[in-house]
């Protein structure tokens, strides 16, 4: 019996990071995707910065406005021998009610939503969970698909790694003005090619 992480893929990539640190023994993933994701490269994100083998993944591609498509793609890879912990926190929202209806009526799959305020919710048992994992600054960065050249020189120019990372985490915590800015740049550099995010 495998435990299998099903994770919808979209622009908001961090997210899906953060689900899967927090369940550290998962057996396999299944990314539930679509074409235009596939090209932006979010999938592979993800599985660069929690460096998931490509023997334990599998995309399933989907059109994410026809419902009927989604579950039947997720019912062709579905086994009730295997157990499921089911994000439905990314992708549109035809997505996320689709694999909610698909995964809701089976009892070996819990379904998880993230608030985006350091809780989950488990919508199965209907609990508010806190997050007991951290993401580090690079991790951060890796899933928006931003690569540090060098991160060691960049990081003694200032501070050391470990420090760095201390300021990291008390920035997440603090004001939400904090969360604001780092949303503002994750924009920002989502927008630039590349070779400028280098």
């Amino acid at each position: 019996m495998a435990k299998i992480a099903v994770i919808i893929i979209s622009n908001q990539t961090v997210q899906n990071v953060q689900f899967i640190k927090e369940f550290e023994d998962i057996d396999a993933f299944w990314f539930v995707t679509t074409p235009p994701m596939q090209k932006k490269g979010c999938g592979t994100w993800i599985k660069q910065t929690l460096n998931i083998p490509d023997n334990l993944l599998q995309e399933i591609e989907v059109n994410e406005f026809t419902p009927s498509d989604i579950k039947q793609k997720i019912k062709d890879f579905y086994t009730e021998t295997d157990t499921f912990l089911v994000n439905i926190t990314g992708g549109t929202k035809l997505m996320s009610i689709a694999v909610n209806d698909f995964f809701k009526e089976k009892s070996n799959a819990t379904i998880y939503y993230l608030t985006g305020q350091n809780k989950m919710l488990d919508l199965t048992n209907n609990q508010e969970l806190s997050l007991k994992k951290q993401l580090s600054l690079k991790e951060y960065l890796n899933g928006y698909g931003i690569n540090i050249r060098n991160e060691n020189k960049v990081l003694q120019a200032t501070y050391s790694k470990e420090v760095s990372e201390r300021i990291y985490s008390i920035f997440l915590k603090a004001e939400e003005f904090n969360i604001n800015c780092l949303k503002e740049l994750r924009d920002f550099f989502q927008k630039k090619t590349k070779m400028q995010k280098k």
